[in-house]
């Protein structure tokens, strides 16, 4: 038998060999796989106390700020001299489930005081900051409800500006802040 006769017959043996595969379907299989969700409490937050800039008198010559950290510190600068021990870091309450990070921050990065009988006269806030049981100060707060609570405390902090004549009276606003799982 000669070279090329032994490798056709060797191809034909393999192609006889390899017939039931061509000729029979693969065979087919199925799987049950399990499926979970889980749906965690809504988030809620409940002011305990207002942010409060305190008394001040704007120097008359120049414009300047009045500054609550969120550990309560009231510090002035420019123009504007503070008095008496008033003012106080905002603090609010958010209720969610624990062991979740949660992002808190100010829905815009300013918002305004207007004075309660004459609309018109304003005062911008900004510069807002945030603080944790475990994180803090920052504009945007990630932080987590540890142990078996469901709520922790915020402090929030801004900064306020006075104009060099800004007219006398109570300023009053509110600031919207909001809290996401992250």
């Amino acid at each position: 038998m000669t070279t090329r006769n032994k490798k056709l017959l060797a191809m034909g043996a393999a192609a006889v060999a390899l017939s039931p595969l061509a000729i029979n379907p693969a065979v087919a299989d199925t799987e049950d796989i399990d499926m979970k969700a889980i749906v965690v409490k809504a988030i809620t937050i409940t002011t305990k106390s207002s942010l409060d800039f305190g008394t001040m008198a704007g120097g008359g010559v120049s414009a300047g700020t009045v500054t609550i950290a969120t550990d309560g510190t009231r510090t002035s600068a420019g123009g504007v001299n503070t008095f008496g021990l008033d003012g106080q870091q905002g603090k609010f309450i958010v209720k969610a489930t624990a062991k979740l990070p949660i992002e808190v921050k100010a829905t815009d990065t300013s918002f305004t005081v207007a004075h309660t009988t004459k609309a018109s006269k304003t005062m911008k806030v900004d510069t807002f900051q945030f603080e944790g049981p475990g994180a803090g100060p920052l504009a945007t707060l990630v932080d987590t409800i540890t142990g078996t609570g469901t709520k922790m405390t915020i402090s929030a902090g801004a900064k306020l500006y006075v104009g060099a004549t800004q007219t006398a009276g109570t300023y009053t606003g509110t600031f919207t802040v909001s809290a996401i799982y992250d």
